[in-house]
């Protein structure tokens, strides 16, 4: 494994990189905040769009999103959305709270504000609200949308964790799900079940009424594991009838999809919050320990580790022509691929 280039900018670290037609689009803030386009097989930027200091926008801490010929980028409280060919603002809309990622679906993007726990639904092309509707008292992740419903995490008043299913079109709420522990990140959804992880392991939920189909737990986690940053676990990823996550028990895990049985676990040396990215080969995921990890899909074996120096924490990541794109706390963006 080998670095192709870096980009070394502080940008989002719990957010991973978008790459659409061979470009790669993040936002950072260094003296001031930024939204660039870069190529993406050679990190040379394309353009950048300067928005002013950080008292006038907000840290770009959640990913962009592609849709036609617009780019959608969050900046704390505001949405801005870009000419992809040359980076000038289309519209601009400002929020009550912080905003997460866009889930953009026939034109319509769904994103939730984290400190009123709203989800909204916007025009992509003008900005405009289309519906909004309280899921919790706090929010954060990007929203799953499958078959006219939207998936999102929340964190209800009494501090437990809920995934709730609104109805795409009017934002009518159909059905809520409840745990005792905090939710993380995105949820998935595959074949009329919705997984969602937290910091001990999965959830696998009925998409169509919200019941309980399984429960996995992972090892318990330790007094003595002050090493860990924090205690979260990472969002899932699902592919070929497999869930992957990461876990405050310093392990990734691959679960049946359809019963929650443990097909394998690896260990790292800190908690898990990045998001798995799967191939038909591997698994690549980021740790808290700094260290991106490629393993066997199948067996969970590693292939190889790649150290950072910085942590990766709650980041995804890319691929996207043989090439790994991943974010970062403290050294930007990494392009790795096979030597």
């Amino acid at each position: 494994m080998t670095v192709s280039w870096t980009y070394e900018k502080h940008l989002s670290s719990v957010k991973a990189p978008v790459i659409a037609d061979g470009t790669v689009y993040l936002g950072f803030h260094d003296e001031v905040s930024a939204f660039v386009a870069l190529d993406a097989a050679t990190g040379t930027e394309q353009w950048r769009t300067k928005l002013g200091d950080g008292s006038a926008v907000g840290f770009p801490d959640a990913a962009a999103a592609v849709v036609d010929d617009l780019v959608l980028a969050p900046f704390g409280d505001h949405l801005f959305a870009f000419d992809r060919e040359n980076g000038e603002i289309q519209w601009e809309r400002q929020f009550e709270d912080e905003i997460d990622a866009s889930t953009i679906v026939d034109g319509v993007a769904y994103l939730v504000i984290r400190g009123s726990g709203a989800l909204v639904a916007l025009d992509s092309k003008t900005g405009e609200t289309m519906w909004e509707q309280s899921i919790g008292a706090w929010a954060d992740g990007a929203v799953a949308v499958s078959e006219n419903r939207v998936y999102a995490v929340a964190t209800t008043a009494d501090e437990t964790g809920a995934v709730v299913a609104l109805d795409a079109t009017t934002g009518e709420k159909q059905w809520q799900y409840t745990s005792s522990h905090r939710l993380a990140g995105t949820p998935a959804v595959a074949k009329g079940t919705v997984y969602a992880s937290d910091a001990r392991g999965v959830h696998a939920i009925s998409s169509e009424d919200g019941s309980r189909r399984w429960r996995f737990e992972g090892q318990p986690i330790k007094d003595h594991e002050w090493g860990n940053f924090s205690y979260d676990g990472s969002a899932p990823a699902v592919a070929n009838g497999t869930v992957y996550t990461g876990a405050a028990d310093e392990r990734v895990y691959a679960l049946d999809a359809d019963s929650g049985e443990k097909r394998w676990e690896f260990w790292t040396w800190n908690n898990v919050t990045g998001e798995p990215v799967v191939t038909d080969d591997a698994v690549y995921v980021g740790s808290e320990d700094s260290l991106i990890y490629a393993l066997d899909v199948e067996g969970g074996t590693r292939y190889w580790e790649f150290d950072t120096t910085g942590r990766i924490r709650g980041t995804g990541g890319a691929v996207v022509d043989g090439r790994l794109y991943i974010s970062t706390f403290s050294d930007g963006l990494y392009v790795l691929e096979e030597a």
